[in-house]
């Protein structure tokens, strides 16, 4: 053994180890981060999702709010798409005519979603049309 270092012989086996450990660590760390932003990049893309169909419900409540003998409510888990809404149609209590439609988007449904958002409309009748008077997201 004193032989093999005094020479120095093993020492190109000992470089090779410390290089391939370190290359592994590199490689390790670099899977991760994919990884990592892959996974940001979906729950991204999900809650997108779950916002554009929210905006659905609320645009499907104006629809049928539109129609002049309409009595919709909402609805419950309609499947569009990549996911779900629900949307519910409040009446006000302080202006006449006036509407508070509350739509929740689900990715990829309601039980259990991987993501979820709620945007809220406030509309009133105006003559034989409804005008949207305040949409914001709800968070």
């Amino acid at each position: 053994m004193k032989k093999f270092l005094k020479t120095g012989q093993g020492s190109a086996l000992i470089t090779a180890l410390i290089f391939i450990t370190i290359l592994g660590v590199l490689a390790s760390a670099f899977l991760y981060n994919i990884l990592a932003t892959n996974s940001s990049f979906k729950r991204t893309s999900n809650l997108q999702v779950a916002f554009n169909l929210a905006e659905a419900g609320i645009d499907k409540a104006i629809a049928e709010l539109s129609r002049s003998s309409s009595t919709y409510s909402g609805e419950e888990d309609t499947p569009l798409g990549e996911g779900t809404f629900s949307v519910s149609v409040l009446t006000s209590e302080k202006e006449a005519g006036e509407m508070l439609i509350i739509s929740t988007g689900y990715v990829p449904h309601s039980p259990g979603p991987k993501a979820k958002r709620t945007v809220k409309a406030t509309v009133r009748r105006q003559d034989s049309s409804l005008v949207i008077t305040s949409w914001r997201e709800v968070r």
